[in-house]
């Protein structure tokens, strides 16, 4: 548990950029949802692009992304309508 938890700490100190202290809960709140938004912000991206490639169904592009069926199925529909 303890690994889990500096091993997560030690990630958000290289993606954010602040080291040599201690991030208060605030600032541990804020590096977290900024990381998550990133993050989905990327699945997002890259289901975007592999249903623009259309090699694979929309139930492996979901395996590979970790998005919903249901998500890709928004977001082809919204590469439709561009």
């Amino acid at each position: 548990m303890q690994k889990d938890t500096l091993a997560e700490r030690m990630r958000l100190f290289k993606e954010t950029g602040i080291s040599g202290r201690e991030l208060s809960g605030v600032e541990l709140e804020i590096a977290e949802e900024a990381w998550a938004e990133g993050w989905a912000q990327a699945q997002t991206e890259v289901a975007a692009k592999l249903i623009l490639l259309g090699q694979m169904s929309l139930e492996a592009i979901a395996e590979v992304s970790g998005l919903s069926i249901e998500q890709l199925r928004e977001i082809k529909k919204n590469l439709s309508c561009s």
